[in-house]
């Protein structure tokens, strides 16, 4: 990976690891987490090394089409036209001179043909210099070209490096944390269990009140005066 793209990758890790610390609320180390991640980043990008080599390939596409201003006034570019304006110049330098003309006035004739044919050879390369580049800076952000590549680029190397290490040290994290111990449960009161007692000794007074009437000399004797009274009956 280019020392460039490799910044751009570690920038995009840093803002995956702020936002796994604020998801976390705190409870992660984010240098730690960001150290480690630092650590694996060549793993995270080879998950996402076709998206990477298809923007290298733009890239270089790119670089080798692009020509820059001053090269295209290097002497393989310019040299034809300068020659022809000197030739231009000379011509009319010799042609005033034959015409019996001044020599100052021949060369400043001369003088006047070479600026003309420097200045259209500049403003020819201008011309032809600045509409290529308008054009190239406008492929950029289409589809294929170096900038939405550069973004696919980055969204593979986030959905299926970066999250999935995120995700792991999570796990990581959560299982080497200690358990939660139990409760013990609260110790009953003793105030409580003075009450339930009271509750059920009023209760078991209040029971008594559903028995027989103990009066008389046959309390709670039904079944043997049943029996009594089978027996009259039967005597009869």
């Amino acid at each position: 990976m280019r020392d460039s793209h490799r910044a751009e990758a570690e920038r995009l890790l840093g803002r995956a690891v702020e936002e796994e610390v604020r998801r976390s609320g705190g409870r992660t180390d984010g240098q730690l987490l960001l150290s480690r991640a630092r650590d694996e980043l060549d793993t995270m990008a080879a998950s996402a090394g076709e998206e990477y080599a298809a923007y290298e390939r733009a890239l270089d596409e790119a670089r080798a089409g692009a020509l820059p201003l001053s090269e295209r006034f290097s002497r393989r570019h310019v040299g034809t036209p300068a020659l022809v304006t000197a030739v231009a110049a000379a011509a009319a330098v010799g042609a005033d001179m034959a015409l019996g003309t001044a020599t100052g006035t021949a060369l400043g004739a001369g003088a006047v043909v070479a600026v003309a044919g420097a200045a259209t050879t500049v403003a020819k390369v201008t011309a032809s210099h600045w509409p290529a580049a308008h054009r190239r800076a406008g492929a950029a952000g289409q589809p294929g070209g170096p900038e939405q590549l550069r973004l696919q680029w980055l969204t593979a190397l986030e959905v299926r490096g970066i999250r999935p290490f995120l995700d792991q040290q999570r796990m990581l994290s959560a299982a080497a944390r200690p358990a939660k111990k139990a409760a013990a449960p609260a110790p009953r009161l003793r105030g409580a269990d003075r009450s339930a007692a009271a509750r059920r000794r009023s209760v078991l007074e209040q029971s008594f009140g559903h028995l027989p009437d103990p009066q008389g000399p046959f309390a709670g004797r039904r079944e043997h005066l049943t029996r009594i009274a089978q027996w009259v009956h039967a005597a009869r």
